[in-house]
């Protein structure tokens, strides 16, 4: 079949419930899109050659757990794996042009994602069992949300790029050196979340969106929003102290 169709570039598999592995694709050099969805059965992923494939998307494979062989995914640009109740873990592979990450609804998925220097957004939702998700190092990030892993534990050392950041719902939470060019900040309802004592959120100049919770056990050196001129949607939840960290002269 490859053979005979050179220039498909966008194919979509779905609710084919007897498919339980990874067919041939090796022919469809043009291929640029994947997708996979409602296979019930789906297992495995073989190895392939895909040299033009930019975009692939996994859903709701129930019986899908991992993979190990994607040395030929070079240009793969977009991955979304979501609704796939068994997914444990992606094994250590190369993503050198990967740009967009989603992972959600993935409930036994516990570690192992893997993350090339072109990352530039990152959303992970509904994964109970993931403790640990991130590098140290992701020099192109820009976008990241960790919502609803309620056992996770992150730490945001120096993201240079960042321009949004949403963790909701998580465990531990450790953040240091956020970046000036930040432009939505949203920390809530985490169990623990600690700020390094150089990291004082008071110079984000182009700041538009900041909500913060301290419900839970937070620790944050000062909080101070009379430099926040761009700022335009706040949300304050569990202030502890007798007074807000602002006057309300700001708003006028």
């Amino acid at each position: 079949m490859p053979q005979q169709l050179p220039s498909l570039q966008k194919l979509s598999i779905d609710n084919c419930n007897e498919l339980e592995e990874w067919l041939c694709l090796e022919g469809f050099l043009s291929l640029k899109e994947l997708s996979i969805s409602g296979c019930a059965k789906f297992k495995r992923v073989l190895p392939q050659h895909l040299p033009s494939l930019q975009k692939l998307s996994i859903d709701n494979c129930n019986e899908l757990e991992e993979w190990s062989c994607l040395e030929g995914f070079l240009s793969l640009k977009e991955l979304s794996i979501s609704g796939c109740a068994k997914f444990k873990r992606v094994l250590p592979q190369q993503f050198p042009s990967l740009q967009k990450l989603s992972i959600d609804n993935c409930n036994e998925l516990e570690e192992g994602l893997c993350f090339g220097d072109m990352l530039k957004e990152i959303s992970i939702f509904n994964c109970p069992e993931l403790k640990r998700a991130l590098p140290q190092h992701l020099p192109s990030l820009q976008k990241l949300e960790i919502i609803d892993c309620n056992k996770l534990e992150a730490s945001i050392l120096k993201f240079d790029s960042i321009i949004e950041l949403d963790i909701q719902r998580c465990d531990r939470i450790f953040l240091n050196e956020l970046p000036t060019s930040l432009k939505k900040l949203i920390i809530h309802e985490n169990r623990s979340t600690e700020f390094s004592v150089e990291q004082n959120l008071v110079n984000f100049p182009f700041l538009e969106e900041l909500q913060l919770d301290w419900s839970g056990s937070v620790k944050c050196p000062s909080l101070d929003l009379c430099c926040y001129n761009s700022l335009c949607y706040l949300t304050i939840k569990g202030w502890h102290s007798s007074s807000l960290p602002l006057e309300l002269h700001l708003f006028t």
